[in-house]
């Protein structure tokens, strides 16, 4: 991942998916694909179904979400933007 390469931690990976919550909102990727990437990282994954009209909000609140996308750097603290 280019967060790693960059110093960075990663803590969770963040997902929106399309509203039965099947594929990525995105890319259309499979939830066992966007799973297996989870597990082969040793990170825990947060699935969040949108549609387009409410993808920011979503896609905010889940980060917001206790601080779920926080990520160590230098042991510093930094929030993906």
């Amino acid at each position: 991942m280019k967060a790693i390469e960059q110093g960075y931690t990663p803590a969770v990976l963040l997902n929106v998916m399309n509203e039965t919550g099947k594929i990525s909102r995105s890319h259309g990727i499979p939830e066992s694909i966007l799973r297996a990437q989870a597990a082969t990282a040793e990170l825990p994954i947060h699935l969040i179904s949108s549609s387009w009209q409410e993808y920011e909000q979503h896609f905010t609140a889940g980060r917001n979400m206790n601080n779920i996308l926080l990520l160590h750097y230098n042991n510093s603290e930094k929030l993906i933007q």
